[in-house]
This record gives C-alpha cells, sequence and structure tokens, in this order.
C-alpha cells in the first residue's frame, strides 16, 4: 500500500504502523534466539543481524531499476510498486513458514523470569537455621542487580546505537564537508566501503561467536572502535589515507556489538520480551534525537559527528564496565552466603 498514499498523512501513518511492526518483530526475533539457547545464543544472534544487514543490501538493489531519474519520472513511477510487491512477497512467504512450523510443531516457551538467573543456592534456602531476614536481604539485593543490569545494558545499547546511526546517515556529509577536495564518489565509496565491512564482518562474527564469549567480541570491538575515533580525530582531517582506514576500522568494530550485547546480558539475566522492548525503546529514543542534534550543526561544523560518536562510545565503555562492577557486587553478596 505504501506507494499506492497521495497523501502526506496517510503515508506517515502508514509509516507509523511499519514502524511498530518491525519493532515487534526486532524484539521477538531477539528474545526467541534467546530462549532456544540462552547462553550460547551468539552465534544464532550473529546470524539473524547479518540477515538484516543483508536485507539492508538487497533491498535497494531490488529498488533501483524502478526508481525515477531527473529525464523520466513519469515513465519511472509507473513501476514503483514493484519493489514493494516483491518485498511483501518475501514478507509473506516468510510468514507462511512461521505459521507452518508454529500450527504442526508448536514451540514450547520455557520459563523465563527477572527471578530464574538470581536464585539462592538450595543449601541457603533449605536450610531451617538460617535467618529469614539475611535470606530476604539477599534477595532484595540481586533484585536490584537485576533492574541495574536491564538499566545499563539499555544505557549501553542507547549510546552505541546513536554512534552506529550517526555513521549510517551522516557519513558522506561529513566526508565532503573536509577541507580535502575529496568529491561526491569517492565519498559514496567511503558509505559503501563502511557497509560492505559491516555486512562482511557480521557474516564472520557467526563463527568467531562460536569460539569467543560475547564480552570478548565486545572488549575487541570497543577497542578497535575506540582507535577508529582517536585515528579520525588526529588524522583524518588531513590524511585521505587515515579517513579511509578509520572508516574501514568503524565497519567492522561496528559489525558485532548489537547482537553481543544482547547475548552479554543473557548470561546475567533472562532478557524476556519487556526487557528487549525496554532495549530497544531506549536505542529508537536516542537514534530519535540525534538528528535534532546533529542536524544544527553538522553544516557549520561537520566533524561535530565524530566527536558526538567519540562522546557517546566513551560513555558506552563506562557502561560496559560498569556492568563487570555489578558482576563482582553479586559475586560478593553471594559469597556471604
Amino acid at each position: 500500500m505504501t506507494p499506492q498514499y497521495s497523501n502526506l498523512l496517510y503515508f506517515l501513518a502508514n509509516e507509523g504502523v511499519i514502524g511498530i511492526a518491525t519493532g515487534g518483530i526486532d524484539c521477538a526475533s531477539s528474545v526467541l534466539l534467546l530462549e532456544m539457547w540462552g547462553e550460547n545464543s551468539n552465534a544464532y544472534l550473529q546470524g539473524l543481524h547479518t540477515s538484516y544487514a543483508l536485507g539492508s543490501t538487497v533491498a535497494p538493489l531490488i529498488s533501483a531499476p524502478f526508481l525515477s531519474s531527473d529525464e523520466d519520472d513519469t515513465e519511472s513511477n509507473k513501476f514503483i510498486s514493484v519493489p514493494f510487491g516483491i518485498i511483501s512477497l518475501v514478507l509473506v512467504v516468510g510468514s507462511a513458514f512461521l505459521l507452518y512450523f508454529e500450527t504442526f510443531f508448536p514451540y514450547k516457551t520455557p520459563l523465563r523470569s527477572l527471578s530464574v538467573k538470581r536464585e539462592l543456592p538450595s543449601v541457603v534456602i533449605t536450610n531451617e537455621k538460617e535467618e529469614n531476614i539475611r535470606i530476604f536481604e539477599t534477595k532484595r539485593q540481586l533484585r536490584f542487580y537485576t533492574f541495574t543490569v536491564v538499566l545499563l545494558g539499555a544505557l549501553l545499547l542507547c549510546f552505541y546505537t546513536a554512534t552506529e546511526m550517526n555513521i549510517f546517515f551522516y557519513l558522506p556529509t561529513v566526508v565532503l564537508e573536509l577541507d580535502l577536495g575529496i568529491e561526491k564518489t569517492t565519498a559514496s565509496m567511503m558509505s559503501a566501503s563502511f557497509a560492505s565491512c559491516f555486512t562482511i564482518f557480521r557474516g564472520l562474527s557467526i563463527f568467531v561467536a562460536t569460539k569467543l564469549k560475547p564480552s570478548t567480541m565486545l572488549c575487541i570491538t570497543f577497542t578497535d572502535l575506540l582507535i577508529a575515533y582517536i585515528i579520525m580525530m588526529i588524522y583524518a582531517m588531513s590524511s585521505v589515507k587515515f579517513l579511509w582506514l578509520a572508516t574501514i576500522m568503524l565497519g567492522s568494530g561496528c559489525a558485532c556489538v548489537y547482537a553481543s550485547v544482547y547475548a552479554f546480558i543473557e548470561r546475567r539475566i533472562d532478557v524476556t520480551n519487556q526487557i528487549a522492548g525496554i532495549f530497544l525503546f531506549f536505542c529508537q529514543a536516542m537514534a530519535s534525537v540525534c538528528p535534532i542534534i546533529v542536524g544544527k550543526t553538522i553544516e557549520e561544523n561537520p566533524f561535530f559527528v565524530v566527536y558526538l560518536n567519540f562522546s557517546c562510545l566513551i560513555i558506552v565503555l563506562l557502561t560496559f564496565a560498569s556492568i563487570f562492577l555489578a558482576d563482582a557486587w553479586k559475586r560478593s553478596i553471594l559469597s556471604k552466603i
């Protein structure tokens, strides 16, 4: 229906419905994999998000032949419904497969809640000599740990998503506004290189996730991103070669972060639909605010995007470290039992 709307209000309402649907798919698909494979779900999450990256690459290729040009706008617009029809057909086929498996091979949802991974050891609960007050206090502290991890995970994803979206949206603008004489074709190539590295390394992360823990993968990628932004801030304003290097490093560094964060949090708490919804809300809230902030400054100071992303990355690193501190606090609680 999207290409048929001639009224802007109807079009915006339709996009709102699509946004709600895609948000639900994002939450449900990630949580489903976490339910099925639990702490070993990282490789499957990487595969899921690799399919997102591939879809983002293929969709423009499907649409390109049907987009209008300056010379023949009317003739091309006659066929604009074709790419939307192709994408709709893919969605219908995928939905039919899901319906088939859900009908004939129904999936049994395991017990998952905020309390499952913070239960006290059975020796404590069954020990009649233990004071009830001590047990109650320990449970209260572990409940606070769970809420802390949820909040820190939401903040981590929130500020990380801001950096990723800013690169996708504003990298060509930043490159063109630098005093390096870069042409539009080169800027487009840099943007395409970032997207290509992003997609390729997402695919490779499927295999890496079978060997490394999510925390290890995040440490490596965050180090890569930190170095990339430092290179960009120090050298990219005066060297095209270093700008290329930073762009490629950003593409490879961003590839596995989103899925790895989910797997990283899953090792600490059960990521339910509600928690995934909180994560998605924080991500989209920041992604909505950034264009307002960047839009007012990018023409006067295009490199502001780089400084903003670097600041967000520092917050991400502090949040990431805070989760380990929360883990140490939890271990100290359990050691006193």
